[in-house]
């Protein structure tokens, strides 16, 4: 079958825990990569390869080296390699999909098309020549072919919620498969989750070899063998022979173990992070696209966990659509708004996570949000992060795939206006700040005011990301609003603002931040005329309560110029 039917996924990344870019490393004189495309492009049965890498800017290099060598070069997930591969494979909507990973230089082209073959004549959901202990492998450990029907992958995807399930792929598939003898060299059964499976079997076991690269005795097994083998003989019966008559080859990396199926890598094992929003309804074309375009984008952010709040229209649905969490019930306001009191206490109640970030629904995040919090050299203990946005006109989906960050962040700082320091459409805190939220409206002025204000208030870092963390605001309407008019001249406002302190309050905004994001540090805020003004102004309120005192600062500031 080579119709166009049947896809095979290289799957790999730079940013290996034991062997960091080792896929673009050399075996020989080629790139180990490029071995394994040749290896898998004489597959009969292939009829395209796709190398899914991540988003990780680590990956630009496959994804330049891929091009390059001609080859379909997917990004997606860094974690979640079940997304990333589902989607390198949703566009192409193939019957079969083949999975081979980057770090197999000596992949046999002929156990691809066994396997491939194999699934077509019996119909089965899902093929292996091994699957993960307890069951007994008799193929060496570099060989391993997958390949399953696409709607099998489909239906993983959605339904796949073990970290295990998500870094390896296919796991869901096979998950507690009671396999008996079907055919000579095939064993069968059926999966925990009704999935057809048969494993291909050796007639001898050879299941203890080690041929993959995952780490440096690896590497040096596999140069070792390139530097005496020819590789262009893909035959790996050919290859074992061989190696049988060099004990010092296989010597190189006989003390290395293998990775157990559920030995993932610890940068997925949990989030860190909390997205929390509460969006508008899906009712309005232009609301639905652009918080569609908001929501997607914080998906491709690695360890993260997104709640949506309420129950406006639409919301289910999409929830559901993408996996997501939904939390349907929540405080409202008179007028049916949702409460931000509330909405703190579920995303504390709803995910364990050692930030929070409130966030608007229209706000576009760029993949690197949660590597650059990361990267700082050391977080207080208590700090909140906001900053400016850019504001964007957008009337089309944004298409989250092959480097969208790239694209899109190039065309907002072409197009996109910076929007005035007031306010902030984000504020990203650890767990010990902001457990007491007053029962703020939401989507009312006031409420992001205070947050900076208390931030200041309660003497802990308030921090403008404005220079570091980049972020898009699409350009939206009123009609959601009673009456059209913007938030700030909602009635609920004035509560807002009351329950804030009153409109001293207010006048808080990313100018009062007392820290800036520079590079992998915080630092002390630079001086600028309005900024000082700012912090000579709110010192009376902030520190003794004088009110009338920074109300005449204030008054000043305006006769001489400061606030135009």
């Amino acid at each position: 079958m080579n119709n166009g039917q049947v896809i095979a996924v290289i799957q790999g990344r730079m940013s290996s825990s034991r062997l960091p870019g080792k896929v673009l490393l050399p075996i020989g004189d080629e790139a180990m990569l490029d071995r394994v495309i040749q290896r898998v492009g004489q597959a009969k049965t292939v009829s395209k390869i796709v190398v899914a890498t991540s988003t990780d800017p680590s990956d630009d290099l496959i994804e330049d080296h891929c091009a390059d060598l001609g080859v379909a070069c997917f990004r997606g997930s860094l974690h979640d390699v079940l997304d990333r591969f589902y989607q390198a494979c949703a566009p192409l909507a193939p019957k079969l999909v083949v999975r081979v990973t980057a770090d197999c230089p000596f992949i046999d082209p002929d156990l691809i098309d066994q396997a491939v073959n194999t699934a077509i004549e019996g119909g089965y959901d899902f093929v292996a020549n091994r699957l993960p202990p307890p069951y007994q492998r008799t193929y060496p450990i570099g060989l391993d072919v997958e390949v399953c029907e696409f709607k099998a992958l489909e239906i993983a995807w959605k339904n796949a919620d073990e970290t295990y399930f998500r870094e390896h792929v296919m796991p869901y598939l096979y998950e507690s498969v009671d396999l008996s003898n079907g055919p000579s060299g095939l064993r069968t059964g059926t999966s925990k989750f009704g999935f057809s499976v048969a494993v291909l079997d050796h007639v001898e076991n050879f299941g203890s070899a080690r041929w993959t690269v995952d780490t440096r005795e690896d590497l040096e097994f596999a140069n070792s063998v390139a530097n005496s083998y020819d590789l262009s003989n893909t035959n790996w019966l050919d290859l074992k022979h061989f190696l049988d008559t060099k004990p010092e080859l296989t010597a190189l990396n006989a003390d290395v173990k293998h990775k157990t199926l559920k030995e993932v890598d610890h940068r997925a094992e949990a989030p860190i992070l909390t997205l929390f929003t509460s969006p508008k309804p899906f009712i309005d074309p232009h609301i639905s696209l652009i918080q569609r375009n908001a929501i997607l984008s914080w998906m491709k952010i690695p360890k993260v966990k997104i709640l949506l709040l309420g129950d406006e229209v639409g919301l289910a649905e999409f929830a559901a659509e993408h996996g997501l969490t939904h939390i349907k019930d929540i405080a409202r306001s008179e007028s049916g708004a949702p409460m931000m009191d509330d909405m703190f206490r579920l995303a504390r109640e709803r995910s364990d996570t050692r930030f929070y970030c409130v966030i608007n629904a229209d706000i576009i995040l760029f993949p690197d949000l949660v590597r650059r919090l990361e990267e700082v050299d050391a977080l207080p203990e208590r700090f909140v992060i906001f900053g400016q946005r850019y504001d964007i006109e957008v009337t089309q989906p944004i298409d989250f795939q092959n480097g969208w960050d790239v694209v899109f962040k190039q065309r907002l700082l072409g197009e996109g206006e910076l929007h005035r320091p007031a306010g902030s459409d984000y504020f990203l805190y650890p767990a010990a700040c902001y457990q007491d939220m007053p029962a703020f409206v939401i989507g009312r002025a006031g409420w992001d005011n205070w947050m900076i204000y208390h931030a200041r208030k309660q003497k802990f870092a308030a921090i403008d990301a404005s220079a570091e963390i980049i972020i898009a605001h699409q350009n939206h309407d009123y009609a959601h609003l009673p009456g059209s008019k913007p938030h700030y001249d909602h009635p609920e406002t004035h509560i807002n603002i009351d329950r804030a302190g009153g409109r001293i309050v207010t006048r808080f905004t990313i100018l009062d931040a007392d820290k800036r994001w520079v590079g992998n540090r915080f630092t002390n805020n630079k001086w600028r005329l309005r900024s000082l003004w700012r912090w000579v102004e709110s010192y009376p309120y902030l520190r003794w309560g004088n009110i009338k005192l920074s109300n005449r600062i204030w008054r000043l500031g305006k006769i001489i110029g400061i606030y135009k």
